[in-house]
C-alpha cells in the first residue's frame, strides 16, 4: 500500500491538475497498520460498502461502465439500499459471466477524434492477435462453434446498437411533440416552462393527467354533488371494461340520472379535445376512437350507489358483469385519485372544489372495500 501511496503522489506532482472520483468500494472494516482502505471480497461479504477518493488516472481506473444508477439524495442514511443494488448488479452481470459493459468512447459519448479511432482499431487487433495462439490449440470442432459464437456476438452488437439508435430517435420525437401538446393546452409557455395547469397536471398519477387537468381547469365537476363527482371519476380508473361499439354508444342513454349523462358527455367531449391536440401535434400513437372509448362508465352508477350508502353486496348483486375483486381495486384506485385531487385543488386555490372532493372521499371510504384485511 506504500507503494501505491507514493505512485499517486508522483501523479499529482507531475499533473497541474487532476480529477478525484468518489467511488463507491467494497472494502473491508478495518483499516491497515498505515491507515489505507483493504479491498473486501463480495462473494464471502467480509466487508461493506464505502465511499473511497480516487484520482482520475489509468493506474487507479481500468475503465468506465456505461451502466448509470440512480443514488438516493441521502446517502448515508441509505447505504443499505445502496448496497443491495451493488449486490444486485454483481448477479447480473458479473456472476452470470455476462461482465459489465463499458463505455464506448465513440458509440457513446461521441468523441470523433480520428487517432483515438485507429488507436481503438489497434487495440482491437491485438487483442485478436494476442487470443488466436489459445484458438490454435482448440479442436476444429470447437474453433466452428468458437468463431459461430463471435459472429452472433457481432451480430447482437449490431442489433442492440440500432435498438438504441432507434429508441432515442423515438424518445426525442416523441419528447418534441409532447412539449406541442403542452404548449397547446396552455400547460407549458412559449419557453417550455410549466404553467399552474401544468403544476398540477404533474401531480397526478393516479390517472390520465390531461384529461382530469383539462376537466378540473374547464369547470366539469362545479355543478356535481359529491357522489356524483366520485361516479363521474370512475370513469378515468376503470378502463378494463370490453363491450361492442354499439353498447359503447348507447353509454349515455343507460344512465338512469340525467346529470351522470350530462356529466358523461362532457368527459367524453374533452377526451376528444384532448385527442385532437395530440393528433395535431403529431403523436401518431394515439387513435382517438380507442383513447376516447377507454374511458368507460361501467362503475359510474355503482359508484354513485356506494356513496350513497348502498352495501357492498347490494353493489355486487349490480355488477353481475364485473368481479367483487375488480370493483374493491377500482374504488381503491378512485381514492387515491380524489388524495390527489384534493392536493390539486390546495395548489389551484379552489377550497369550495377541495371540500366537494374531500366530501366525495368521505362517502366512499368506508365499509369493507376499505377493511385491511378482508379475513377480518
Amino acid at each position: 500500500m506504500g507503494r501505491q501511496n507514493k505512485a499517486l503522489a508522483s501523479i499529482i506532482e507531475q499533473s497541474d491538475s487532476h480529477y478525484v472520483l468518489d467511488i463507491f468500494l467494497y472494502v473491508k472494516d478495518r483499516l491497515t497498520s498505515e491507515n489505507t482502505v483493504q479491498p473486501g471480497d463480495p462473494t464471502t461479504k467480509n466487508g461493506r460498502l464505502g465511499i473511497v477518493p480516487v484520482i482520475l488516472d489509468s493506474s487507479t481506473v481500468h475503465s468506465v461502465s456505461s451502466i448509470q444508477v440512480k443514488l438516493p439524495p441521502n446517502v448515508k442514511q441509505q447505504e443499505k439500499n445502496i448496497e443491495m443494488m451493488y449486490f444486485e448488479l454483481l448477479r447480473r452481470f458479473v456472476e452470470e459471466g455476462k461482465g459489465l459493459p463499458l463505455l464506448h468512447p465513440v458509440e457513446d459519448m461521441e468523441i470523433e477524434n480520428e487517432r483515438l479511432t485507429k488507436l481503438m482499431e489497434a487495440q482491437k487487433l491485438l487483442t485478436t492477435q494476442l487470443s488466436k495462439d489459445k484458438l490454435d490449440k482448440l479442436p476444429e470442432e470447437s474453433q466452428m462453434l468458437f468463431d459461430r459464437k463471435e459472429e452472433l456476438k457481432v451480430e447482437v452488437r449490431a442489433l442492440e446498437g440500432s435498438i438504441r439508435e432507434a429508441s432515442e430517435m423515438i424518445m426525442r420525437t416523441d419528447l418534441i411533440n409532447m412539449k406541442r401538446v403542452m404548449r397547446r393546452l396552455d400547460m407549458a409557455d412559449k419557453n417550455d416552462v410549466p404553467t399552474l395547469k401544468g403544476k398540477v397536471a404533474c401531480s397526478i398519477s393516479a390517472t390520465d393527467e390531461i384529461l382530469i387537468t383539462e376537466m378540473l381547469f374547464s369547470g366539469e365537476f362545479s355543478d356535481l354533488e359529491p357522489h356524483q363527482v366520485a361516479a363521474i371519476l370512475s370513469c378515468l380508473i376503470y378502463t378494463d371494461g370490453k363491450g361492442s361499439s354499439e353498447k359503447d354508444g348507447q353509454n349515455k342513454a343507460q344512465f338512469k340520472c340525467e346529470v351522470l349523462g350530462k356529466a358523461f358527455a362532457g368527459l367524453q367531449k374533452t377526451a376528444e379535445r384532448v385527442a385532437d391536440a395530440m393528433i395535431d401535434c403529431k403523436i401518431t400513437t394515439l387513435d382517438k376512437e380507442e383513447y376516447v372509448a377507454k374511458f368507460r362508465p361501467d362503475l359510474v352508477e355503482l359508484t354513485q350507489r356506494w356513496c350513497q350508502g348502498a352495501t357492498f353486496k347490494e353493489i355486487c348483486d349490480e355488477a353481475r358483469d364485473i368481479y367483487e375483486g375488480t370493483i374493491i381495486r377500482a374504488f381503491r384506485r378512485l381514492d387515491e385519485l380524489i388524495t390527489q385531487l384534493i392536493e390539486c385543488s390546495k395548489v389551484i386555490g379552489n377550497t369550495a372544489l377541495k371540500e366537494k372532493f374531500e366530501a366525495a372521499q368521505k362517502n366512499l371510504k368506508r365499509g369493507i372495500v376499505f377493511t385491511a384485511s378482508l379475513y377480518l
